[in-house]
């Protein structure tokens, strides 16, 4: 506080001010030097307040919540007549929604390796599911390289706090969890949670701290640990949080506060506590007024276990879903809100997809990009509304395994002949159903006119299909001779 002695006055000024003008004249020098001192008083506190108040972060918070076999129909913003999730329809209407959102396969852990690289899943040497216990002729002794740069790893270099919660599913090997990864800290389960029954272990960091775990507390185990990261990192650093939600993954569950509550079931149920998990996060953002400086982004890896029947989801008006090359195994809802930075109420139907969101995120933070090859795009203009042309010529390739299924450039879908399944009696209440082996023959659709992809134009337009498959055949070619190894723990 400063000294106040300047602003006493004299005897002297006393007598000098009545004899001149009177009372009026104390009054005057009373007033100047009171003015002085709160003048004087104010600059220190405002001083005080530039030196001591909080920089304001320029680098935005980044929240990826992604779900599980979740079909693109089981959202009520798009289209779900059974299952109300008023939350992300909130997130919708404060940011966009995608009509045209992909996956780069449509199962788990080459969806996964994609989102985090930004790769197609070959090109990073994980085209297949991963298995613990090694069925099917895979290894249980491998996962994503660590020679691989994901999300994490790129944002962790420019300052970012980082943690995951949920499942990983890129290996399950301590060379291969989260933490080797680019993660601060971790809470999940390492695989899909019927790969080992009775025993699914859930892990915190690199070790093991449960097995057999309740699955039905699973969502909102990851929502607190996703809540407690937030709050821990609150105004001091920007942060990285991947949200890997278990749910709607078969078997299915959901904890007491949601059984029952939903139209659409057990299914809907767990959808519903979903949505009531991003309500959560996205409360505490605005609690921690974080919100206006942070990109949510919600998806789904692929798209719905159609075979599982009332607790396999629903696609709509997609064809197929979990493991098919068709539309409803590859499109799925998408997502994404930044205040101030992607239009409220806005629909995007570009063709967009999760190995995009690697490289925009790189724009968005000044990162550094990988030292090795990607596949993604930076589509930032798009999600501020813009118009990017080069979105209309792209082609994206549609990958069963290692072999490309079908390829797609603008509304046109080329898909090769090959063998797949036809769901031909759903299964109910968590028992598989039936499924016919069959080869589908090769195919051309125009998904705007056909969106089902019921209508074959490949007599109509032979060329078009031959300059689509080719493409197709080609990269196959191309990106074979590129690919990274897997990694594998020796």
């Amino acid at each position: 506080m400063p000294s106040t002695d300047w602003i006493s006055i004299s005897k002297s000024e006393i007598i000098t001010a009545f004899s001149i003008n009177g009372s009026k004249n104390i009054k005057r020098i009373f007033m100047k030097k009171i003015i002085l001192y709160f003048i004087l008083l104010l600059a220190v506190v405002i001083g005080l307040y530039i030196i001591l108040k909080p920089k304001k972060q320029s680098l935005p918070n980044v929240v990826i919540i992604f779900t599980d076999d979740q079909g693109y129909d089981d959202l009520s913003i798009y289209g779900s007549e059974t299952i109300n999730t008023p939350h992300l329809d909130a997130l919708a209407k404060s940011g966009m929604r995608f009509t045209d959102f992909h996956v780069a396969s449509s199962v788990c852990t080459p969806s996964r390796a994609a989102l985090l690289t930004g790769c197609y899943p070959d090109r990073v040497g994980l085209p297949n599911v991963l298995f613990p216990n090694g069925p099917y002729r895979s290894n249980p002794n491998v996962g994503l390289n660590p020679d691989e740069e994901t999300i994490a790893e790129l944002l962790k270099k420019k300052g970012y706090a980082t943690a995951m919660a949920g499942k990983w599913h890129l290996g399950h090997k301590q060379k291969f969890l989260p933490l080797q990864h680019g993660f601060d800290s971790y809470l999940g389960v390492p695989y899909s949670n019927d790969m080992s029954k009775g025993e699914l272990p859930l892990v915190k960091d690199n070790k093991v701290v449960e097995v057999d775990i309740d699955q039905s507390l699973l969502t909102k185990r990851y929502t607190d640990f996703g809540i407690d990261f937030i709050k821990s990192k609150a105004g001091k650093v920007p942060f990285f949080l991947y949200l890997a939600h278990t749910m709607p993954h078969i078997p299915l569950a959901a904890s007491i506060n949601y059984i029952g509550t939903s139209k659409g079931g057990l299914y809907g149920d767990v959808i519903e506590e979903i949505d009531g998990s991003v309500g959560v996060i996205i409360h505490e953002l605005k609690n921690q007024r974080l919100l206006e400086n942070t990109l949510v982004i919600f998806t789904s890896d692929n798209g719905p276990w159609l075979s599982y029947g009332n607790h396999g989801g629903s696609a709509g008006v997609l064809r197929g879903g979990k493991f098919d090359v068709w539309e409803g195994g590859f499109r799925v809802p998408a997502i994404m809100s930044w205040p101030g930075v992607i239009p409220s109420e806005s629909v995007n139907n570009n063709l967009i997809h999760t190995m995009d969101i690697l490289p925009t995120l790189i724009a968005i933070t000044g990162a550094l990009l990988p030292k090795n090859k990607i596949d993604g795009v930076n589509v930032l203009s798009s999600l501020r509304g813009g118009k990017m042309n080069e979105l209309q010529k792209r082609i994206f390739y549609y990958f069963g395994g290692s072999k490309i299924k079908a390829v797609r450039k603008g509304e046109w879908k080329y898909v090769f002949g090959h063998n797949g399944g036809i769901v031909t009696e759903p299964g109910i209440d968590g028992i598989n159903g039936k499924t016919n082996r069959v080869y589908h023959e090769e195919a051309l659709y125009n998904l705007i006119s056909d969106i089902s992809e019921q209508d074959n134009l490949i007599a109509q337009f032979p060329e078009r299909a031959a300059r689509l498959k080719k493409a197709g055949e080609i990269f196959e070619l191309k990106i074979k001779a590129e690919a990274r190894p897997i990694g594998i723990d020796q």
